[in-house]
């Protein structure tokens, strides 16, 4: 198995991707993060190089950025498109993006126990119980 350069958080929040500012951005389902970018999954192949305009509107204020094409495998019917960031100073703001991805996993998990958490309740519960183990931002790097 190849190493990877950057450790990855599988999610499932909704993003939004277009190609350009001024085409309507088309929401695609988050299947990983990870501090050197993202990947989601999509109905069509994307060609590599391509450069995309990304956007999280999960947190607030909404996480946007720009990255590259750099893979794209298909696996049944969908396609699995990987973007690595372009500006290395969304580094901070991608690791928060992770934790909230984290903690609305978790909120997810609760709910199908039978604990209903608002997003709060869920963050507090999820740093209690989780944040000490959390990775540190340079241990993938």
């Amino acid at each position: 198995m190849p190493y990877r350069r950057f450790f990855r958080y599988p999610t499932d929040i909704p993003i939004e991707i277009s190609v350009s500012e001024k085409q309507l951005s088309k929401r695609k389902q988050l299947h990983n993060v990870s501090l050197g970018g993202i990947s989601f999954k999509a109905s069509c192949c994307w060609s590599q190089d391509t450069i995309l305009n990304i956007r999280i509107p999960f947190v607030k204020p909404p996480f946007e950025t720009t990255g590259k094409v750099v893979w794209c495998r298909r696996q049944d019917d969908l396609f699995y498109v990987g973007v690595e960031f372009l500006q290395t100073e969304d580094t901070f703001t991608v690791r928060m993006v992770e934790q909230i991805c984290l903690i609305e996993q978790y909120r997810h998990q609760q709910a199908a126990q039978g604990r209903k958490l608002n997003s709060e309740e869920a963050a507090m519960e999820w740093i209690n119980r989780y944040a000490a183990d959390y990775p540190p931002l340079d241990a993938f790097v």
